[in-house]
Parts: C-alpha cells; structure tokens; sequence
C-alpha cells in the first residue's frame, strides 16, 4: 500500500470517545502521518550526535516544505472532525443526550525526524486541542486531558487520613487478585508517598517570578507481588497515581525526617527556584499582542537512591512531575534574575545510557558527590546542567514552539476552533533542549492557551 495523504482519509480517522459525566464527548485521535523531517537541531540532542563542536542550541530555520507539511496535518485534521461532527449521530442532539465538544490530537516525531499523528503509542511531542464553536461560551469545567488519580492530598492533610488511604487502596488492589502480597504494596505506597511529602513541604516562595509549582503527581506501578518497580518502568500490573497540594512552606527538619529525606527536600528546593526563575524564557520571549500565551509547564522530577532530587530519567526512588503556574505579577519586564557564576541544576540519569555517560565524559561534566549515603550508587549519575546554556536550549525551544503554535492558529475550521496547544522537550546534559522523539523521554511539557477565546 503506497503513502496515503491525511486529506484523504479524513472521515476515517481513528477515533477514541470518552462521555465524562457532565455531558460532553471528548475524542483522542490517533493515525499514521508525515515523512517529512524537522531541522536536527529540532530533534536531535548533542548527546545523540558524533560531533564534538555540535551544542544543539543554535536556531535552525525550518523550510518551507515542512511548514506546509504541519500546516497540511493541521488542516487535514481539522476537515476531518468537521466531517465527522456532520455525519455522526453528534450532529444531532436529539439523538443522544451526549455533545462531542472537545478533540484532542497529538503528533509525534520518530527518531529520525519525521513528523506526523501519534500511531496509538509512543512519545507526544506536541498536542492540539480543539473545541467546538458552539460550545465556547459555555466552556467552563476543566477538562480532564490528564489520567485520573486514586486520591488527592492537601498540603496540611492528617497523616492518619494519608494512611488511611493507602491502606484502602491496597486492600482494594489485593482483593481484586491483581496484587498477592498486600502488606508489600502497603509498604511500597507508605515509603513514596513519605518520601514526596519532605521533598513538597520544603518548597521555596518563588511569588516574586513568573512561575511557582503548584501541584505534583507521583506515580507508582506495582507487580503482581506487590512489588513497587520503577516510575519509569513499563509493565506494572497496577498503577497508582496521587496528586499533593504543593506550597511554600518553612521546612521543619526537627520532624521525623531521615537525613535522606532532608538531602532530598533541600535539593528539591533548589531545583524549584531555578525552574521558577528559568523558564521565564518563555514569558520574557512572548511576542506582543499575540493571542497565545504560555499557561502553565510541567517537568519531570526524581529522586536518587542516594537522595538527590532533579530533572529524571531514572529509575528513581521517587519519580512525579511537579505542575508550575503563572503568577499573578502586575510588572511590565519579567524577573528573571542574573545568574550567579557556574549556576547549574542536577540532572539524574541512567547509567545504562551509553550516549549520556560518553557526551558527559567527553564535555568533562562531573559526577556530583553526594554529602549522605557515600558515593552515587551503580544504578544511576548525577550531572551538573549549566543554567546559562539551558537558558538559551529554552530560547530555541520557545521558537520551536512558537513554531506550532503559528501553524495551529492557521486552522479555518467551520466546527472546531483551536484552544490549546503543548509540547514537550527533552534534555540535554549539554542544556541544549529538543522536542520529544518516540524513542525519547520528555522531561519539561510547555501548555499554551488562546487568550483570544
């Protein structure tokens, strides 16, 4: 079978429906798309190139062709839901209680560099939601685009009413036969959830920047056993998923904390105010007048087994992503603050990462020793990222995402208009920063918002 254009196969794209409770439909969309490939820069991180002078920060212009090529899978995406809103039973709401209101659509990038809508599984790079006309002024629930979770924590929630929690859910999961060991899986909850609440009740006051944490979601996966296995692991026969209420606070290290705990809470405070300050890249760099700002970013945090915390892909102790929002700041230039000489951040990787271990050895990027536990463990390293270069990795990364942002606004839809958009970006121990491959791991997701809506 020889390639098929998106246009025409527009009204059979595959389509995910899910009916939320309140009343409207909601659409996950997934298809095979482009051959076309984005500048390398784009996608392709220093790490990943046998090229001692190639940094990954420059700006790569894209041509022309694939400009035309994202616009084309815009479109072709946008004439399909309109065609699919005019020959469903949707199109009739006498015939069902339920509306179809929102769609969301996903690209992906293969490790080549092709661009086109997500087959079924692998990493998002960027993603269009779009909703219908007729419902915008009516608009007012948040959708729920993100996984449910088993249970949400306030900052000052009972420890009691905590356990309490955990215990069900574990009864749950081994009366339901997909976990044997109950007390295993008890004690897996107990140890990540206490772990989490040190790190979240250390963080800084960062009200005076753009952007302040707001939220974390941990996450775990359970084997049959009852054994927790890696955040990062695939496989896990149960996932437990939890959201903490995340404010500043005056850590109480007199607590009942391990001084492990207290390593990481301290490095997790770190890590918060140099994100607060840094990605003020995207905010300083938004162009004037333009209807999409950035609403809020996520990034992908860890913990070491030795109890430092930061940017992860690894098989951590604790791993979550840590939710920022924009404060409300009446000032004309945003504060982003001069960086202080040889500023960095941690960045925890794998050991089994053949390219990150050569690239860090070749650049002479350090192993950083570790004040608890004695020496880094085998399983993973920690790298130093020099702030000053992954400032100017988030000024490419804004145009990239300026980028699909531009192209998404283009949409002349009759039904459907464009509402938000995200991307997400990959690290470079290097501080270069690239959108997500299928093969990759996004560590920093940006979401933007028409304010025109």
């Amino acid at each position: 079978m020889g390639h098929v254009s998106l246009k025409k196969i527009s009204g059979l794209l595959f389509a995910h429906l899910i009916m939320p409770l309140w009343g409207y439909g909601y659409a996950d969309t997934a298809k095979e798309g482009s051959d076309e490939k984005m500048p390398r820069s784009w996608y392709m991180l220093p790490e990943e190139v046998d090229d001692k002078n190639y940094d990954g920060t420059e700006w790569e212009e894209p041509d022309e062709d694939f400009e035309d090529e994202v616009d084309d899978l815009f479109e072709a995406q946008g004439d399909s839901y309109d065609r699919l809103l005019e020959e469903s039973q949707f199109a009739n709401k006498a015939l069902s209680d339920w509306e179809l209101w929102v769609i969301r659509s996903q690209l992906a990038v293969s490790a080549g560099g092709s661009i086109g809508v997500l087959a079924l599984k692998g990493q998002v790079a960027t993603e269009i939601r779009w909703f219908k006309k007729s419902a915008l002024k009516s608009a007012e629930a948040d959708v729920p685009f993100e996984e449910p979770v088993a249970a949400s924590f306030a900052w000052d929630t009972p420890q009691s009413s905590i356990d309490s929690t955990l215990e069900k859910i574990a009864t749950t999961a081994y009366r339901s036969g997909k976990v044997k060991n109950r007390t295993l899986m008890l004690k897996g909850l107990k140890d990540g959830v206490a772990k989490a609440r040190a790190m979240i009740h250390a963080v800084p006051d960062t009200s005076v920047y753009e952007w302040s944490p707001y939220r974390f979601r941990l996450r775990f996966s359970f084997a049959a056993s009852g054994q927790a296995v890696s955040f990062l692991e695939v496989g896990g026969t149960v996932t437990v998923r939890f959201d903490f209420e995340v404010r500043p606070s005056q850590f109480n290290k007199d607590k009942s904390y391990s001084p492990r705990d207290i390593l990481a809470a301290d490095s997790f405070a770190r890590l918060v105010k140099s994100f607060s300050e840094d990605m003020g890249v995207f905010v300083q760099r938004e162009p004037f007048g333009t209807s999409w700002k950035v609403k809020n970013f996520q990034v992908i945090i860890g913990q070491a087994a030795s109890g430092s915390v930061g940017v992860a892909k690894l098989k951590g102790v604790v791993s979550g992503r840590l939710y920022f929002k924009r404060n409300r700041v009446n000032r004309v230039k945003v504060l982003m603050p001069d960086l202080p000489e040889n500023a960095t951040f941690d960045y925890l990787t794998d050991d089994s990462e053949k390219s990150l271990s050569n690239f860090a050895q070749l650049n002479n990027i350090k192993r950083s020793p570790v004040s608890f536990d004695g020496p880094i463990p085998k399983s993973g390293s920690i790298y130093k990222i020099d702030r000053s270069r992954f400032r100017k990795g988030l000024i490419k990364a804004e145009k990239m995402a300026r980028f699909f942002t531009k192209r998404a606004s283009k949409n002349k839809q009759e039904y459907w208009k464009l509402k938000e958009l995200r991307t997400e970006f990959k690290l470079s121990l290097g501080g270069s920063v690239g959108i997500a491959k299928l093969t990759g791991f996004g560590e920093i997701r940006v979401e933007y918002n028409n304010v025109n809506w």
